[in-house]
């Protein structure tokens, strides 16, 4: 609960804060920011070092679902496996495609163009993203 609240305290302190959250299968979504005109929404960093994001095309408005494990490295070279989520056993599955990407801040010098700001890498292309959006968990 402490890294829980701590993560949205640190991601709140820099962002916008909006409007009650949605869902990424079983987890509440944390807030959100667009990358390379995608929507990536995101939950916050459970007690088990797990996070998600929910990537949205633009174009088609087709979602996919990422389970990352955050434990290892907090920065912009987390990896993010494509998952499918179950609502009946409320579970997430890798998918057999082993489909990667990484999604976290870019930790690079202050003063550096892109610095602090969330970065996507995907399907080799690297997009820097907008200001995080943080909802607001009092909101109903």
């Amino acid at each position: 609960m402490k890294k829980l609240l701590l993560s949205l305290l640190v991601v709140g302190s820099m962002t916008n804060v909006v409007h009650a959250a949605e869902m990424i299968g079983n987890y509440t979504a944390a807030g959100y920011t667009h990358c390379g005109g995608m929507k990536v929404l995101t939950s916050a960093i459970t007690s088990q070092d797990t996070m998600v994001l929910q990537i949205t095309d633009p174009k088609t408005n087709a979602s996919q679902i990422y389970f990352g494990n955050r434990d290892a490295d907090m920065s912009d070279k987390v990896k993010y496996v494509l998952s499918t989520y179950n609502p009946d056993t409320k579970t997430f599955t890798l998918d057999p495609s082993n489909t990667t990407i990484l999604f976290g801040i870019d930790e690079a010098p202050a003063g550096t163009s892109g610095a602090e700001l969330y970065h996507l890498t995907m399907a080799g292309q690297q997009y820097n993203c907008t200001a995080y959006t943080v909802f607001n968990p009092l909101e109903k």
